[in-house]
């Protein structure tokens, strides 16, 4: 009796077409993943930087977890596991930055590094040696809700140029 012929393995096979529209539904998340990751380098630098010169540093999840875990003890082990798989600053935006009261010393160069948290809510520069041209640099923080500039050597006009930049934000001068 003679052997049938071998049959031949069909691969895999796609139109065109298919990969175009994987490619797409694919790139969508990992770009949005990808600006996370981006934003999330920029805070960890500028959050280094002013921890460095002494400066306070609060996270959002600061205040949530600030009376202990959650009555959920698996929420709070999943937050944990992705705070150590993605770093705190990919979930957490810095809200909150306060000089120390022993080395105030924040100078218009630091505010570069403070421009880029563009989630901050609070923001204290009392007694900062910050100038007019050091506020330019924070029109951006459109989230920004409460100013301390007492003490500093910003002008009125500058003050006021900010206040029109960030019409919700309480600054103190």
């Amino acid at each position: 009796m003679p052997t049938p012929p071998p049959t031949r393995r069909r691969w895999f096979q796609f139109r065109l077409r298919t990969l175009l529209i994987a490619v797409l539904v694919l790139s969508v998340p990992l770009s949005w993943f990808a600006w996370n990751m981006e934003r999330a380098r920029r805070q960890r630098e500028a959050v280094s930087s002013l921890v460095a010169k002494g400066v306070f540093v609060a996270y959002e999840s600061d205040a949530t977890w600030e009376y202990g875990p959650p009555v959920n003890p698996r929420l709070y082990k999943l937050v944990v596991w992705y705070q150590n798989l993605l770093g705190k600053d990919f979930a957490n935006p810095v809200v909150e930055v306060v000089p120390s009261c022993e080395e105030p010393g924040l100078t218009d160069a630091d505010l570069v590094q403070i421009a880029s948290l563009d989630q901050l809510r609070y923001l204290d520069l009392f007694e900062s040696r910050v100038t007019d041209a050091g506020l330019a640099r924070l029109h951006g923080l459109t989230e920004l809700e409460h100013l301390d500039l007492r003490g500093t050597e910003v002008s009125p006009e500058g003050v006021e140029n900010l206040q029109r930049a960030l019409p919700n934000c309480k600054i103190g001068y």
